[in-house]
């Protein structure tokens, strides 16, 4: 279970479903805790809007992250 800091979730809900929208996948949430997390959160306001600049970039570009091929096989 993720931490999620409250407004986190508000900052980056739109931009996961912008992505799953252009690439009609889930972004690989889970492959990016060290970008969104802090002492405190799994995922903290702050690290949800760099998380946010990172998809951001992957859209603009029409290029999906690397997401491991057994990704959607484990179990968090």
């Amino acid at each position: 279970m993720l931490h999620f800091e409250i407004g986190a979730s508000e900052v980056l809900n739109p931009v996961l479903d912008a992505y799953t929208e252009q690439f009609g996948d889930d972004f690989p949430l889970y492959e990016y805790l060290n970008v969104t997390r802090n002492d405190e959160y799994d995922i903290s306001v702050t690290g949800a809007k760099r998380l946010v600049d990172l998809i951001k970039q992957s859209i603009s570009q029409n290029r999906p992250v690397p997401k491991p091929d057994d990704y959607d096989d484990r179990v968090y």
